[in-house]
């Protein structure tokens, strides 16, 4: 259980709180209001959300990192408020292709000049990419209206 893993912690002398952090309470309790910066890393793509959404709410100063699933998440999460998204599936595949042209001979140096390239902005809208190169490309899990906007 979690509680008992912050109580472990709490008994090292380690800060911790047990909490709902979608919870404007939990948040202020931790002490956002004086944050630098919000980091939220947690697999409840519903509850990452509504953090992000809490927290633009009640404290729209503070920048908010956040882990995505893909493409479809990363634009969801940014329209809640996100300043910086970096998604799961397209850094796993960055990492596995560099590894794919390590293997096959790339310089290291080459290598990490390309993995940056596609990192420089931020994890670049796929629909950038796609749309120019394939014109009939159609995204049929969105609407057109979110097809179409920018993150």
């Amino acid at each position: 259980m979690r509680s008992r893993r912050v109580s472990r912690r709490r008994t090292a002398g380690e800060a911790g709180v047990f909490g709902d952090g979608t919870r404007a309470s939990i948040l202020a309790r931790l002490g956002i209001a004086r944050a630098g910066v919000v980091l939220i890393a947690i697999n409840d793509t519903g509850a990452a959300g509504k953090a992000i959404s809490e927290i633009r709410r009640n404290w729209p100063h503070v920048p908010v990192f956040v882990r995505a699933r893909d493409a479809a998440h990363q634009r969801e999460l940014r329209r809640l408020g996100a300043t910086h998204l970096v998604p799961e599936t397209l850094e796993a595949s960055l990492q596995l292709s560099g590894r794919v042209l390590a293997v096959m001979g790339t310089p290291p140096e080459a290598v990490n000049a390309i993995i940056d390239q596609f990192r420089e902005n931020e994890y670049a809208d796929l629909t950038d990419i796609i749309e120019p190169a394939y014109p009939d490309h159609k995204d049929d899990s969105e609407n057109s209206s979110q097809a179409s906007r920018k993150p």
